[in-house]
């Protein structure tokens, strides 16, 4: 018998004593991401990126949070743990962290294109 057919005909015996299936691991490493800020524009990038953290899981369920990573300042829904590198910035303590959360929760897409309406003006043409 190819050792395939056998791995499948043995997973039910081997799940039914405990054993959990192979390869699927709930914990390890996650990648964390954000959306980085520019305050120029005073718009929020797409998610990228920005982070590996030990979890079960990570939702995009919670409360938004900035999080310094370097000389960016990000904004994420990720729930935590937060990447090691990351250092929460609080928005009580900072106006560009309000500003960020502002433009993330508002949808000031720094990616979205201009609407088409506005771009290029009237040609004449209907």
């Amino acid at each position: 018998m190819p050792a395939k057919e056998s791995l499948v005909r043995c997973l039910p015996l081997l799940v039914s004593l405990g054993a959990p299936p192979f390869g699927c691991d709930d914990t390890g490493p996650r990648v964390y991401t954000a959306q980085a800020y520019e305050p120029e524009g005073g718009c929020v990038e797409d998610y990228v990126p920005v982070g590996l953290v030990q979890a079960d899981g990570l939702f995009a369920t919670c409360d938004p949070v900035c999080l310094q990573i370097g000389a960016v300042l990000y904004v994420s829904l990720v729930c935590p743990p937060y990447p090691a590198t990351a250092t929460l910035v609080s928005p009580e303590d900072s106006q560009e962290c309000q500003a960020a959360l502002t433009a993330a929760m508002d949808g000031s897409s720094c990616d979205t294109p201009p609407d088409a309406a506005t771009e290029g003006g009237d040609d004449g043409d209907p």
